[in-house]
């Protein structure tokens, strides 16, 4: 089963190193790939740089390539259910808002 849960943390943008990277854009979704392991707040602080000046934007996460979509959709709605289980989360930037993907 896949849950979700919502969290807006406040989070100050920074010049370090990206630990994530956008591998494909249709319209407003991104899909991105962040190092395993990094925190929720270097999570979200990837898809903010992601999104840029973007306001509508919607970034998909996985921590590995090979669970993301070869081919970004234009919409969530065509991600397979495989494909939404094994993302990290989606953060929506409009409502500046991180979606979690629930594991359990």
């Amino acid at each position: 089963m896949v849950t979700s849960s919502a969290i807006a943390p406040a989070i100050a943008q920074t010049d370090a190193a990206p630990r994530c990277e956008a591998i494909g854009e249709q319209e407003t979704l991104k899909v991105a790939i962040c190092e395993p392991g990094i925190s929720r707040e270097e999570q979200i602080k990837g898809a903010i740089a992601i999104c840029g000046e973007q306001t509508e934007c919607l970034v998909w996460i996985w921590s590995d390539r090979a669970d993301a979509p070869e081919t970004p959709p234009s919409n969530s709605d065509q991600l397979t259910p495989d494909q939404v289980r094994s993302a990290e989360g989606v953060w929506i930037n409009t409502a500046k808002q991180m979606v979690t993907i629930s594991k359990d």
